[in-house]
């Protein structure tokens, strides 16, 4: 059944939550749309945002989050995926195996998809030893000794801004290409950080902390903890 709205919001992670927030304090009636997963639904601790001290998990920011909006009237979740997003007389229509949802205006929350290395139980270490932000969980490698997991320039460019924190770095493509320039090569070569072109076979640790991987090659790389 088709159901209208002033805005339809896209994502139920921080930046949604924070949108409707913002529009209902604005009296707007809003419907956000949540699936339950994202960045947000990982074991990482977020100690980037103020008020926090010690930090607050991922997780129980957005559990807050939502509580939070919940209180306002103006706003319905929908715990339903949109896949679809069309324009229609003026209108938006967003629709999914559950219905179709008709709005003035979208705000889309959907955050990124990451790709993880894949490996025995690597679900277990996502935000807890592994991680995807330089910004979020740098501060926190420091003096550790680290893997980039990636083939391309940006996973070399990351592991070279590591360096503020540890020098104690390798890059390992877990791929078979490795589409590295040669420029990044040249300057992975200059900042002796290791450049390894295999791919992970498995990962050995405790408690969502990795202490080592092993490469298909029989290498393995310690990952101790600062």
């Amino acid at each position: 059944m088709e159901q209208e709205w002033e805005v339809l919001v896209i994502g139920g992670g921080p930046a949604g939550l924070s949108a409707a927030l913002y529009l209902a304090r604005f009296d707007r009636r809003a419907a956000v749309f949540d699936t339950g997963y994202g960045r947000s639904s990982w074991h990482q601790i977020n100690h980037n945002y103020l008020g926090f001290p010690g930090g607050i998990a991922a997780r129980e920011l957005r559990a807050r989050g939502r509580r939070q909006v919940e209180e306002y009237e103006q706003v319905t979740f929908l715990d339903h995926k949109v896949e679809r997003l069309r324009r229609e007389n003026g209108l938006f229509v967003a629709s999914g195996q559950a219905g179709e949802w008709v709005g003035r205006a979208v705000i889309l929350c959907t955050g990124v998809v990451d790709h993880y290395p894949v490996f025995d139980g690597w679900e277990e270490y996502v935000g807890r030893s592994m991680f995807w932000c330089i910004t979020c969980d740098g501060y926190g490698c420091r003096d550790a000794c680290v893997a980039v997991i990636g083939n391309t320039n940006a996973a070399a460019s990351e592991a070279l801004q590591l360096q503020r924190f540890t020098p104690r770095l390798s890059v390992v493509t877990d791929s078979a290409n490795c589409e590295i320039d040669e420029y990044f090569h040249r300057r992975l070569r200059d900042a002796n950080i290791a450049l390894i072109h295999d791919k992970i076979a498995a990962a050995q640790g405790s408690s969502g902390q990795l202490e080592s991987i092993l490469l298909e090659g029989g290498e393995r790389i310690e990952l101790d903890q600062p």
